[in-house]
């Protein structure tokens, strides 16, 4: 029910908003005044049901902006953005292994990497989020341009956010594949600080 208030599907305004309008004009050509206003009221009601659609994040559209911001944080390489936006607990997990166990390490590390690859780009090709009680999972599928490989270079991440008291937090940033690597091949890429 909450999914279809504060993230509305574009037909559902659409809808009441011509129920409003076929009150309203039903009502003006019978001159039937409480009619008219009932039109105008629902009509007044889909305008509101697209405001707090627009302006009101559901936590999945704010754990998708957020992931969002950490990879354009990582393209900038804006690491207080970064660390603003990662846990202080959070991991970098490849496969089952666990890669950096903090967001320090996370952070170092990251830092190396896009020194090391020299980071010129990172767009996102797509996205796919699920969400379960108290999880929300944002794959991204990146392409990043970098000067080290002078091609294109495609990777897939899974960013996790776990509901705590103080709101979502992004406990765990997995990689999934990185370029043709998986498994222990893609282990040796991440810098080891």
């Amino acid at each position: 029910m909450t999914d279809l208030l504060f993230d509305t599907p574009w037909w559902l305004p659409a809808l009441v908003a011509a129920v409003g309008v076929v009150l309203f004009v039903t009502g003006n050509n019978r001159l039937e005044r409480r009619v008219k206003a009932a039109g105008l009221a629902v009509v007044g009601l889909a305008v509101l049901l697209t405001a707090v659609s627009y302006f009101v994040d559901t936590p999945v559209e704010t754990a998708e902006r957020r992931s969002q911001e950490l990879v354009d944080a990582f393209e900038r390489a804006d690491w207080p953005a970064m660390r603003a936006i990662l846990d202080p607990t959070a991991a970098l997990t490849f496969g089952d292994r666990a890669i950096y166990g903090s967001r320090d390490q996370i952070l170092t590390n990251a830092e190396d990497a896009h020194a090391r690859f020299g980071f010129k780009s990172v767009d996102v090709l797509s996205k796919n989020t699920e969400q379960a009680d108290t999880v929300i999972k944002v794959g991204l599928v990146l392409l990043s341009q970098q000067e080290a490989l002078g091609q294109p270079f495609k990777s897939e991440w899974q960013f996790q956010f776990q509901r705590t008291a103080d709101g979502w937090a992004l406990v765990e940033v997995r990689a999934i594949s990185i370029g043709n690597a998986t498994g222990g091949q893609a282990a040796g890429m991440f810098p080891n600080k």
